[in-house]
C-alpha cells in the first residue's frame, strides 16, 4: 500500500468514526439562529453537510504557534523507517567518512583510499582517518564524467 492509499484509507476510517461517535449539539427550537442554521443546512451544496458538529477543543500548544498545523501519521515497517532515517542522515553532514565516501561513489574502500592518497579526490586526514568534503566529492564526480566524455569523443575521432 502506498502513502496515498494509506491516507485515503485513514481518512475514510476517521470519517466513519466521527459519524459513529460524535453527536450534534442540540439547538433550541425558538432561537432565530437555529432557524437560520436549519435553513442553511437544508440548502447546503455539500452532501452530508447538514450535520453540524461542535469543533474539538484545540490544544494550547497549537494556538500559540503561527500558521496552520498538519498532523501526518505514517505507518512504516522497521526496514522502511531505517531507510528513511538513513536518507535523512546521509544529507545532514557536509563531511563524509571513508566508508560513506566509498558508499557514495559505489566503490570499494581501498579504491577510495588509493584515490585520496594520490590526491585525485578531495580528501584530508583527521586523527589518522580520511575525511571527504561532500561538495568536493560531488564536484570531482562531475569533472570525471566530463573528462571521461571528452576522452571518449577523442577516441572516436582517432577511429574515424
Amino acid at each position: 500500500m502506498n502513502l496515498v492509499d494509506a491516507i485515503r484509507k485513514a481518512s475514510m476510517q476517521s470519517g466513519a468514526d466521527q459519524k459513529q461517535t460524535a453527536q450534534p449539539e442540540p439547538v433550541p427550537a425558538n432561537s432565530q439562529e437555529s432557524n437560520a442554521a436549519a435553513a442553511a443546512s437544508h440548502n447546503s451544496p455539500i452532501a452530508g453537510a447538514s450535520d453540524v458538529y461542535e469543533p474539538h477543543e484545540i490544544s494550547p500548544a497549537v494556538i500559540g504557534g503561527a500558521g496552520s498545523v498538519v498532523r501526518l501519521e505514517l505507518f512504516l515497517s522497521p526496514e522502511q523507517m531505517h531507510q528513511m532515517l538513513r536518507g535523512i542522515l546521509a544529507g545532514a553532514h557536509s563531511v563524509m567518512t571513508l566508508r560513506e565516501a566509498a558508499r557514495h561513489l559505489r566503490t570499494s574502500i581501498q579504491s577510495v583510499v588509493t584515490l585520496a592518497e594520490s590526491g585525485d579526490i578531495p580528501a584530508f586526514m583527521v586523527d589518522g582517518d580520511w575525511k571527504f568534503p561532500r561538495q568536493g566529492v560531488e564536484e570531482w564526480m562531475s569533472l570525471q564524467s566530463i573528462k571521461t566524455k571528452g576522452d571518449y569523443q577523442e577516441d572516436q575521432k582517432d577511429v574515424a
